[in-house]
């Protein structure tokens, strides 16, 4: 008997891992066993294990036996939802709508829970509201270091370009002394203490006390996001106001739960991985971009042949017009506004594809991280129209020197990314040295050298793509700490 204990004991070890779940098997791994069995004479040769073998869809993910089981024991997750900020997230009749909504709604049919909805008016009263127990969770949130003492955050499930709401005509120069205006409690406040310490700020309710204020002079702008702006400017007819991206920041919104509550934050990441590229876009062409309203033609007896011909040619002319503007705005929706090339959704979807086909056809990818030196140093000598016409100049640079088959773009701030496909880390390397090179000779037209540093590493097979992205940074930042104005390919430690 104590020879058998000793054996399961072993043979448990072997099987279960971390979070006590069994290890699993691939249909590639169970058919070579079963060639060995057919070898062998154990089984026919003209056995077959597709019928007897369970693969679940590829949009489900494995869950530890401890979540099944808070899962079970919660029954229904209580959710904190801001009640107007759309067309992201708002409630309307009671209805939780909007961009963050839908991605709730993916959340509980991939996590087999219903999520009750709370609306909430500040982003105070959700905090007051997770420390109290009313709600599990909030919706959607933006890790800030004011937040960091009461919330454990999810992986981001959407990113938000951050923007400036000014004036039309105004000097942006003349904007930032202040006053701004920011909502109350969000990451906005952090945004202004780091890039512009010292600037006034107004603490709003909300976005549309914010810009009737910037209307009335009361403040010289205020920072928003860009989708949100356009919706309150339509929805209240406001005008003479305008947007500058000036802050090249951008809003990475994730999932909040209550500090602590590591087993829920698991859940949310493990769910947030599985939404697929898809269900993505389909979730912003919902609420992004603009559809055509429905056009009728009324049949009547005695229309004439003229009138006929007449509608069906304004139907025509309208059809085109609002497809022409649906394909501006979805461009404009994978464009960075400053420079012009791909932003970061854009890079993402294309990255997405690179390592499908990676894995797909066994090819190299590799990725180059740079960042342009000592930039808030520039914009701070020099003002922010010079730093701005510097990234323009990086990205031609850039541009010129990447393949129609990889995918350069601004990442955020004064950071790009060049996704370079059919490419190992040696040729990536070469090609960073070559920009460096390009933008290091460049003339700038300013009493300075203009540099970068650059991190570059290669794709692993089955690596997240967050992960690959990090190991560039990572080889970035190790090239500003060696110097800067340099080439660093990343190298595990």
């Amino acid at each position: 008997m104590e020879a058998l204990v000793y054996e399961g004991r072993a043979l448990k070890k072997l099987a279960l891992d971390a979070v006590n779940e069994f290890g699993s098997l691939t249909m590639s791994r169970l058919n070579q066993m079963m060639q060995i069995y057919r070898v062998t004479g154990v089984v026919h040769n003209n056995s077959e294990l597709t019928g007897f073998i369970y693969q679940p869809p590829t949009s489900r993910f494995r869950v530890s036996f401890k979540e099944l089981k808070y899962l079970r024991a919660k029954g229904n997750l209580s959710m904190c939802v801001a009640q107007d900020w759309m067309p992201y997230e708002g409630v309307k009749d009671g209805i939780h709508k909007g961009v963050v909504a839908d991605y709730m709604k993916l959340l509980q049919q991939k996590l087999g829970v219903p999520f009750s909805v709370v609306p909430t008016s500040s982003i105070n009263q959700a905090r007051l509201f997770i420390q109290t127990g009313k709600c599990d969770l909030v919706s959607g949130v933006t890790s800030t270091y004011m937040n960091g003492n009461y919330y454990d955050y999810s992986s981001p499930y959407l990113s938000v370009p951050v923007v400036v709401a000014i004036n039309a005509g105004a000097d942006f120069g003349n904007v930032m002394p202040g006053p701004i205006a920011v909502a109350k409690g969000t990451a906005f406040e952090e945004i202004i203490r780091i890039r512009y310490p010292g600037v006034k700020m107004v603490a709003v309710e909300n976005g549309l006390e914010g810009l009737n204020m910037l209307q009335r002079g009361k403040v010289k702008g205020m920072l928003c996001t860009n989708a949100h702006f356009n919706g309150l400017i339509s929805e209240h007819n406001i005008k003479g106001l305008a947007l500058r991206d000036a802050t090249y920041d951008i809003l990475d919104i994730c999932v909040a739960v209550k500090k602590g509550n590591l087993l829920l934050v698991g859940l949310m990441d493990k769910a947030i991985r599985s939404i697929t590229k898809q269900e993505r876009q389909e979730i912003t062409s919902r609420w992004i971009n603009i559809k055509p309203p429905k056009q009728t033609i009324p049949v009547i007896v005695w229309q004439t042949l003229i009138g006929i011909v007449f509608v069906v040619i304004l139907m025509t002319y309208r059809y085109r017009v609002m497809s022409r503007h649906n394909q501006e705005l979805s461009k404009l929706a994978e464009t960075d506004w400053l420079t012009q090339v791909p932003n970061r959704h854009k890079i993402i979807d294309r990255l997405e594809d690179y390592l499908i086909d990676s894995h797909r056809y066994s090819r190299d990818v590799s990725l180059i991280y740079f960042d342009v030196d000592d930039f808030k140093a520039i914009n701070d000598s020099y003002g922010h129209n010079e730093g701005d016409r510097i990234l323009k100049v990086i990205a031609e640079l850039a541009c010129d020197v990447t393949r129609k088959t990889d995918v350069f773009g601004r990442w955020g701030g004064e950071e790009f990314i060049l996704a370079c496909q059919e490419s190992n880390i040696k040729e990536a390397v070469k090609l960073a040295e070559k920009l460096s090179g390009l933008i290091q000779n460049n003339d700038f037209k300013l009493p300075i050298n203009i540099t970068c540093s650059f991190g570059v590493a290669e794709y692993i097979d089955g690596e997240q793509l967050e992960n690959f992205v990090s190991r560039a940074d990572k080889a970035m930042y190790k090239a500003k700490k060696s110097g800067k104005n340099r080439v660093v390919a990343y190298q595990d430690e």
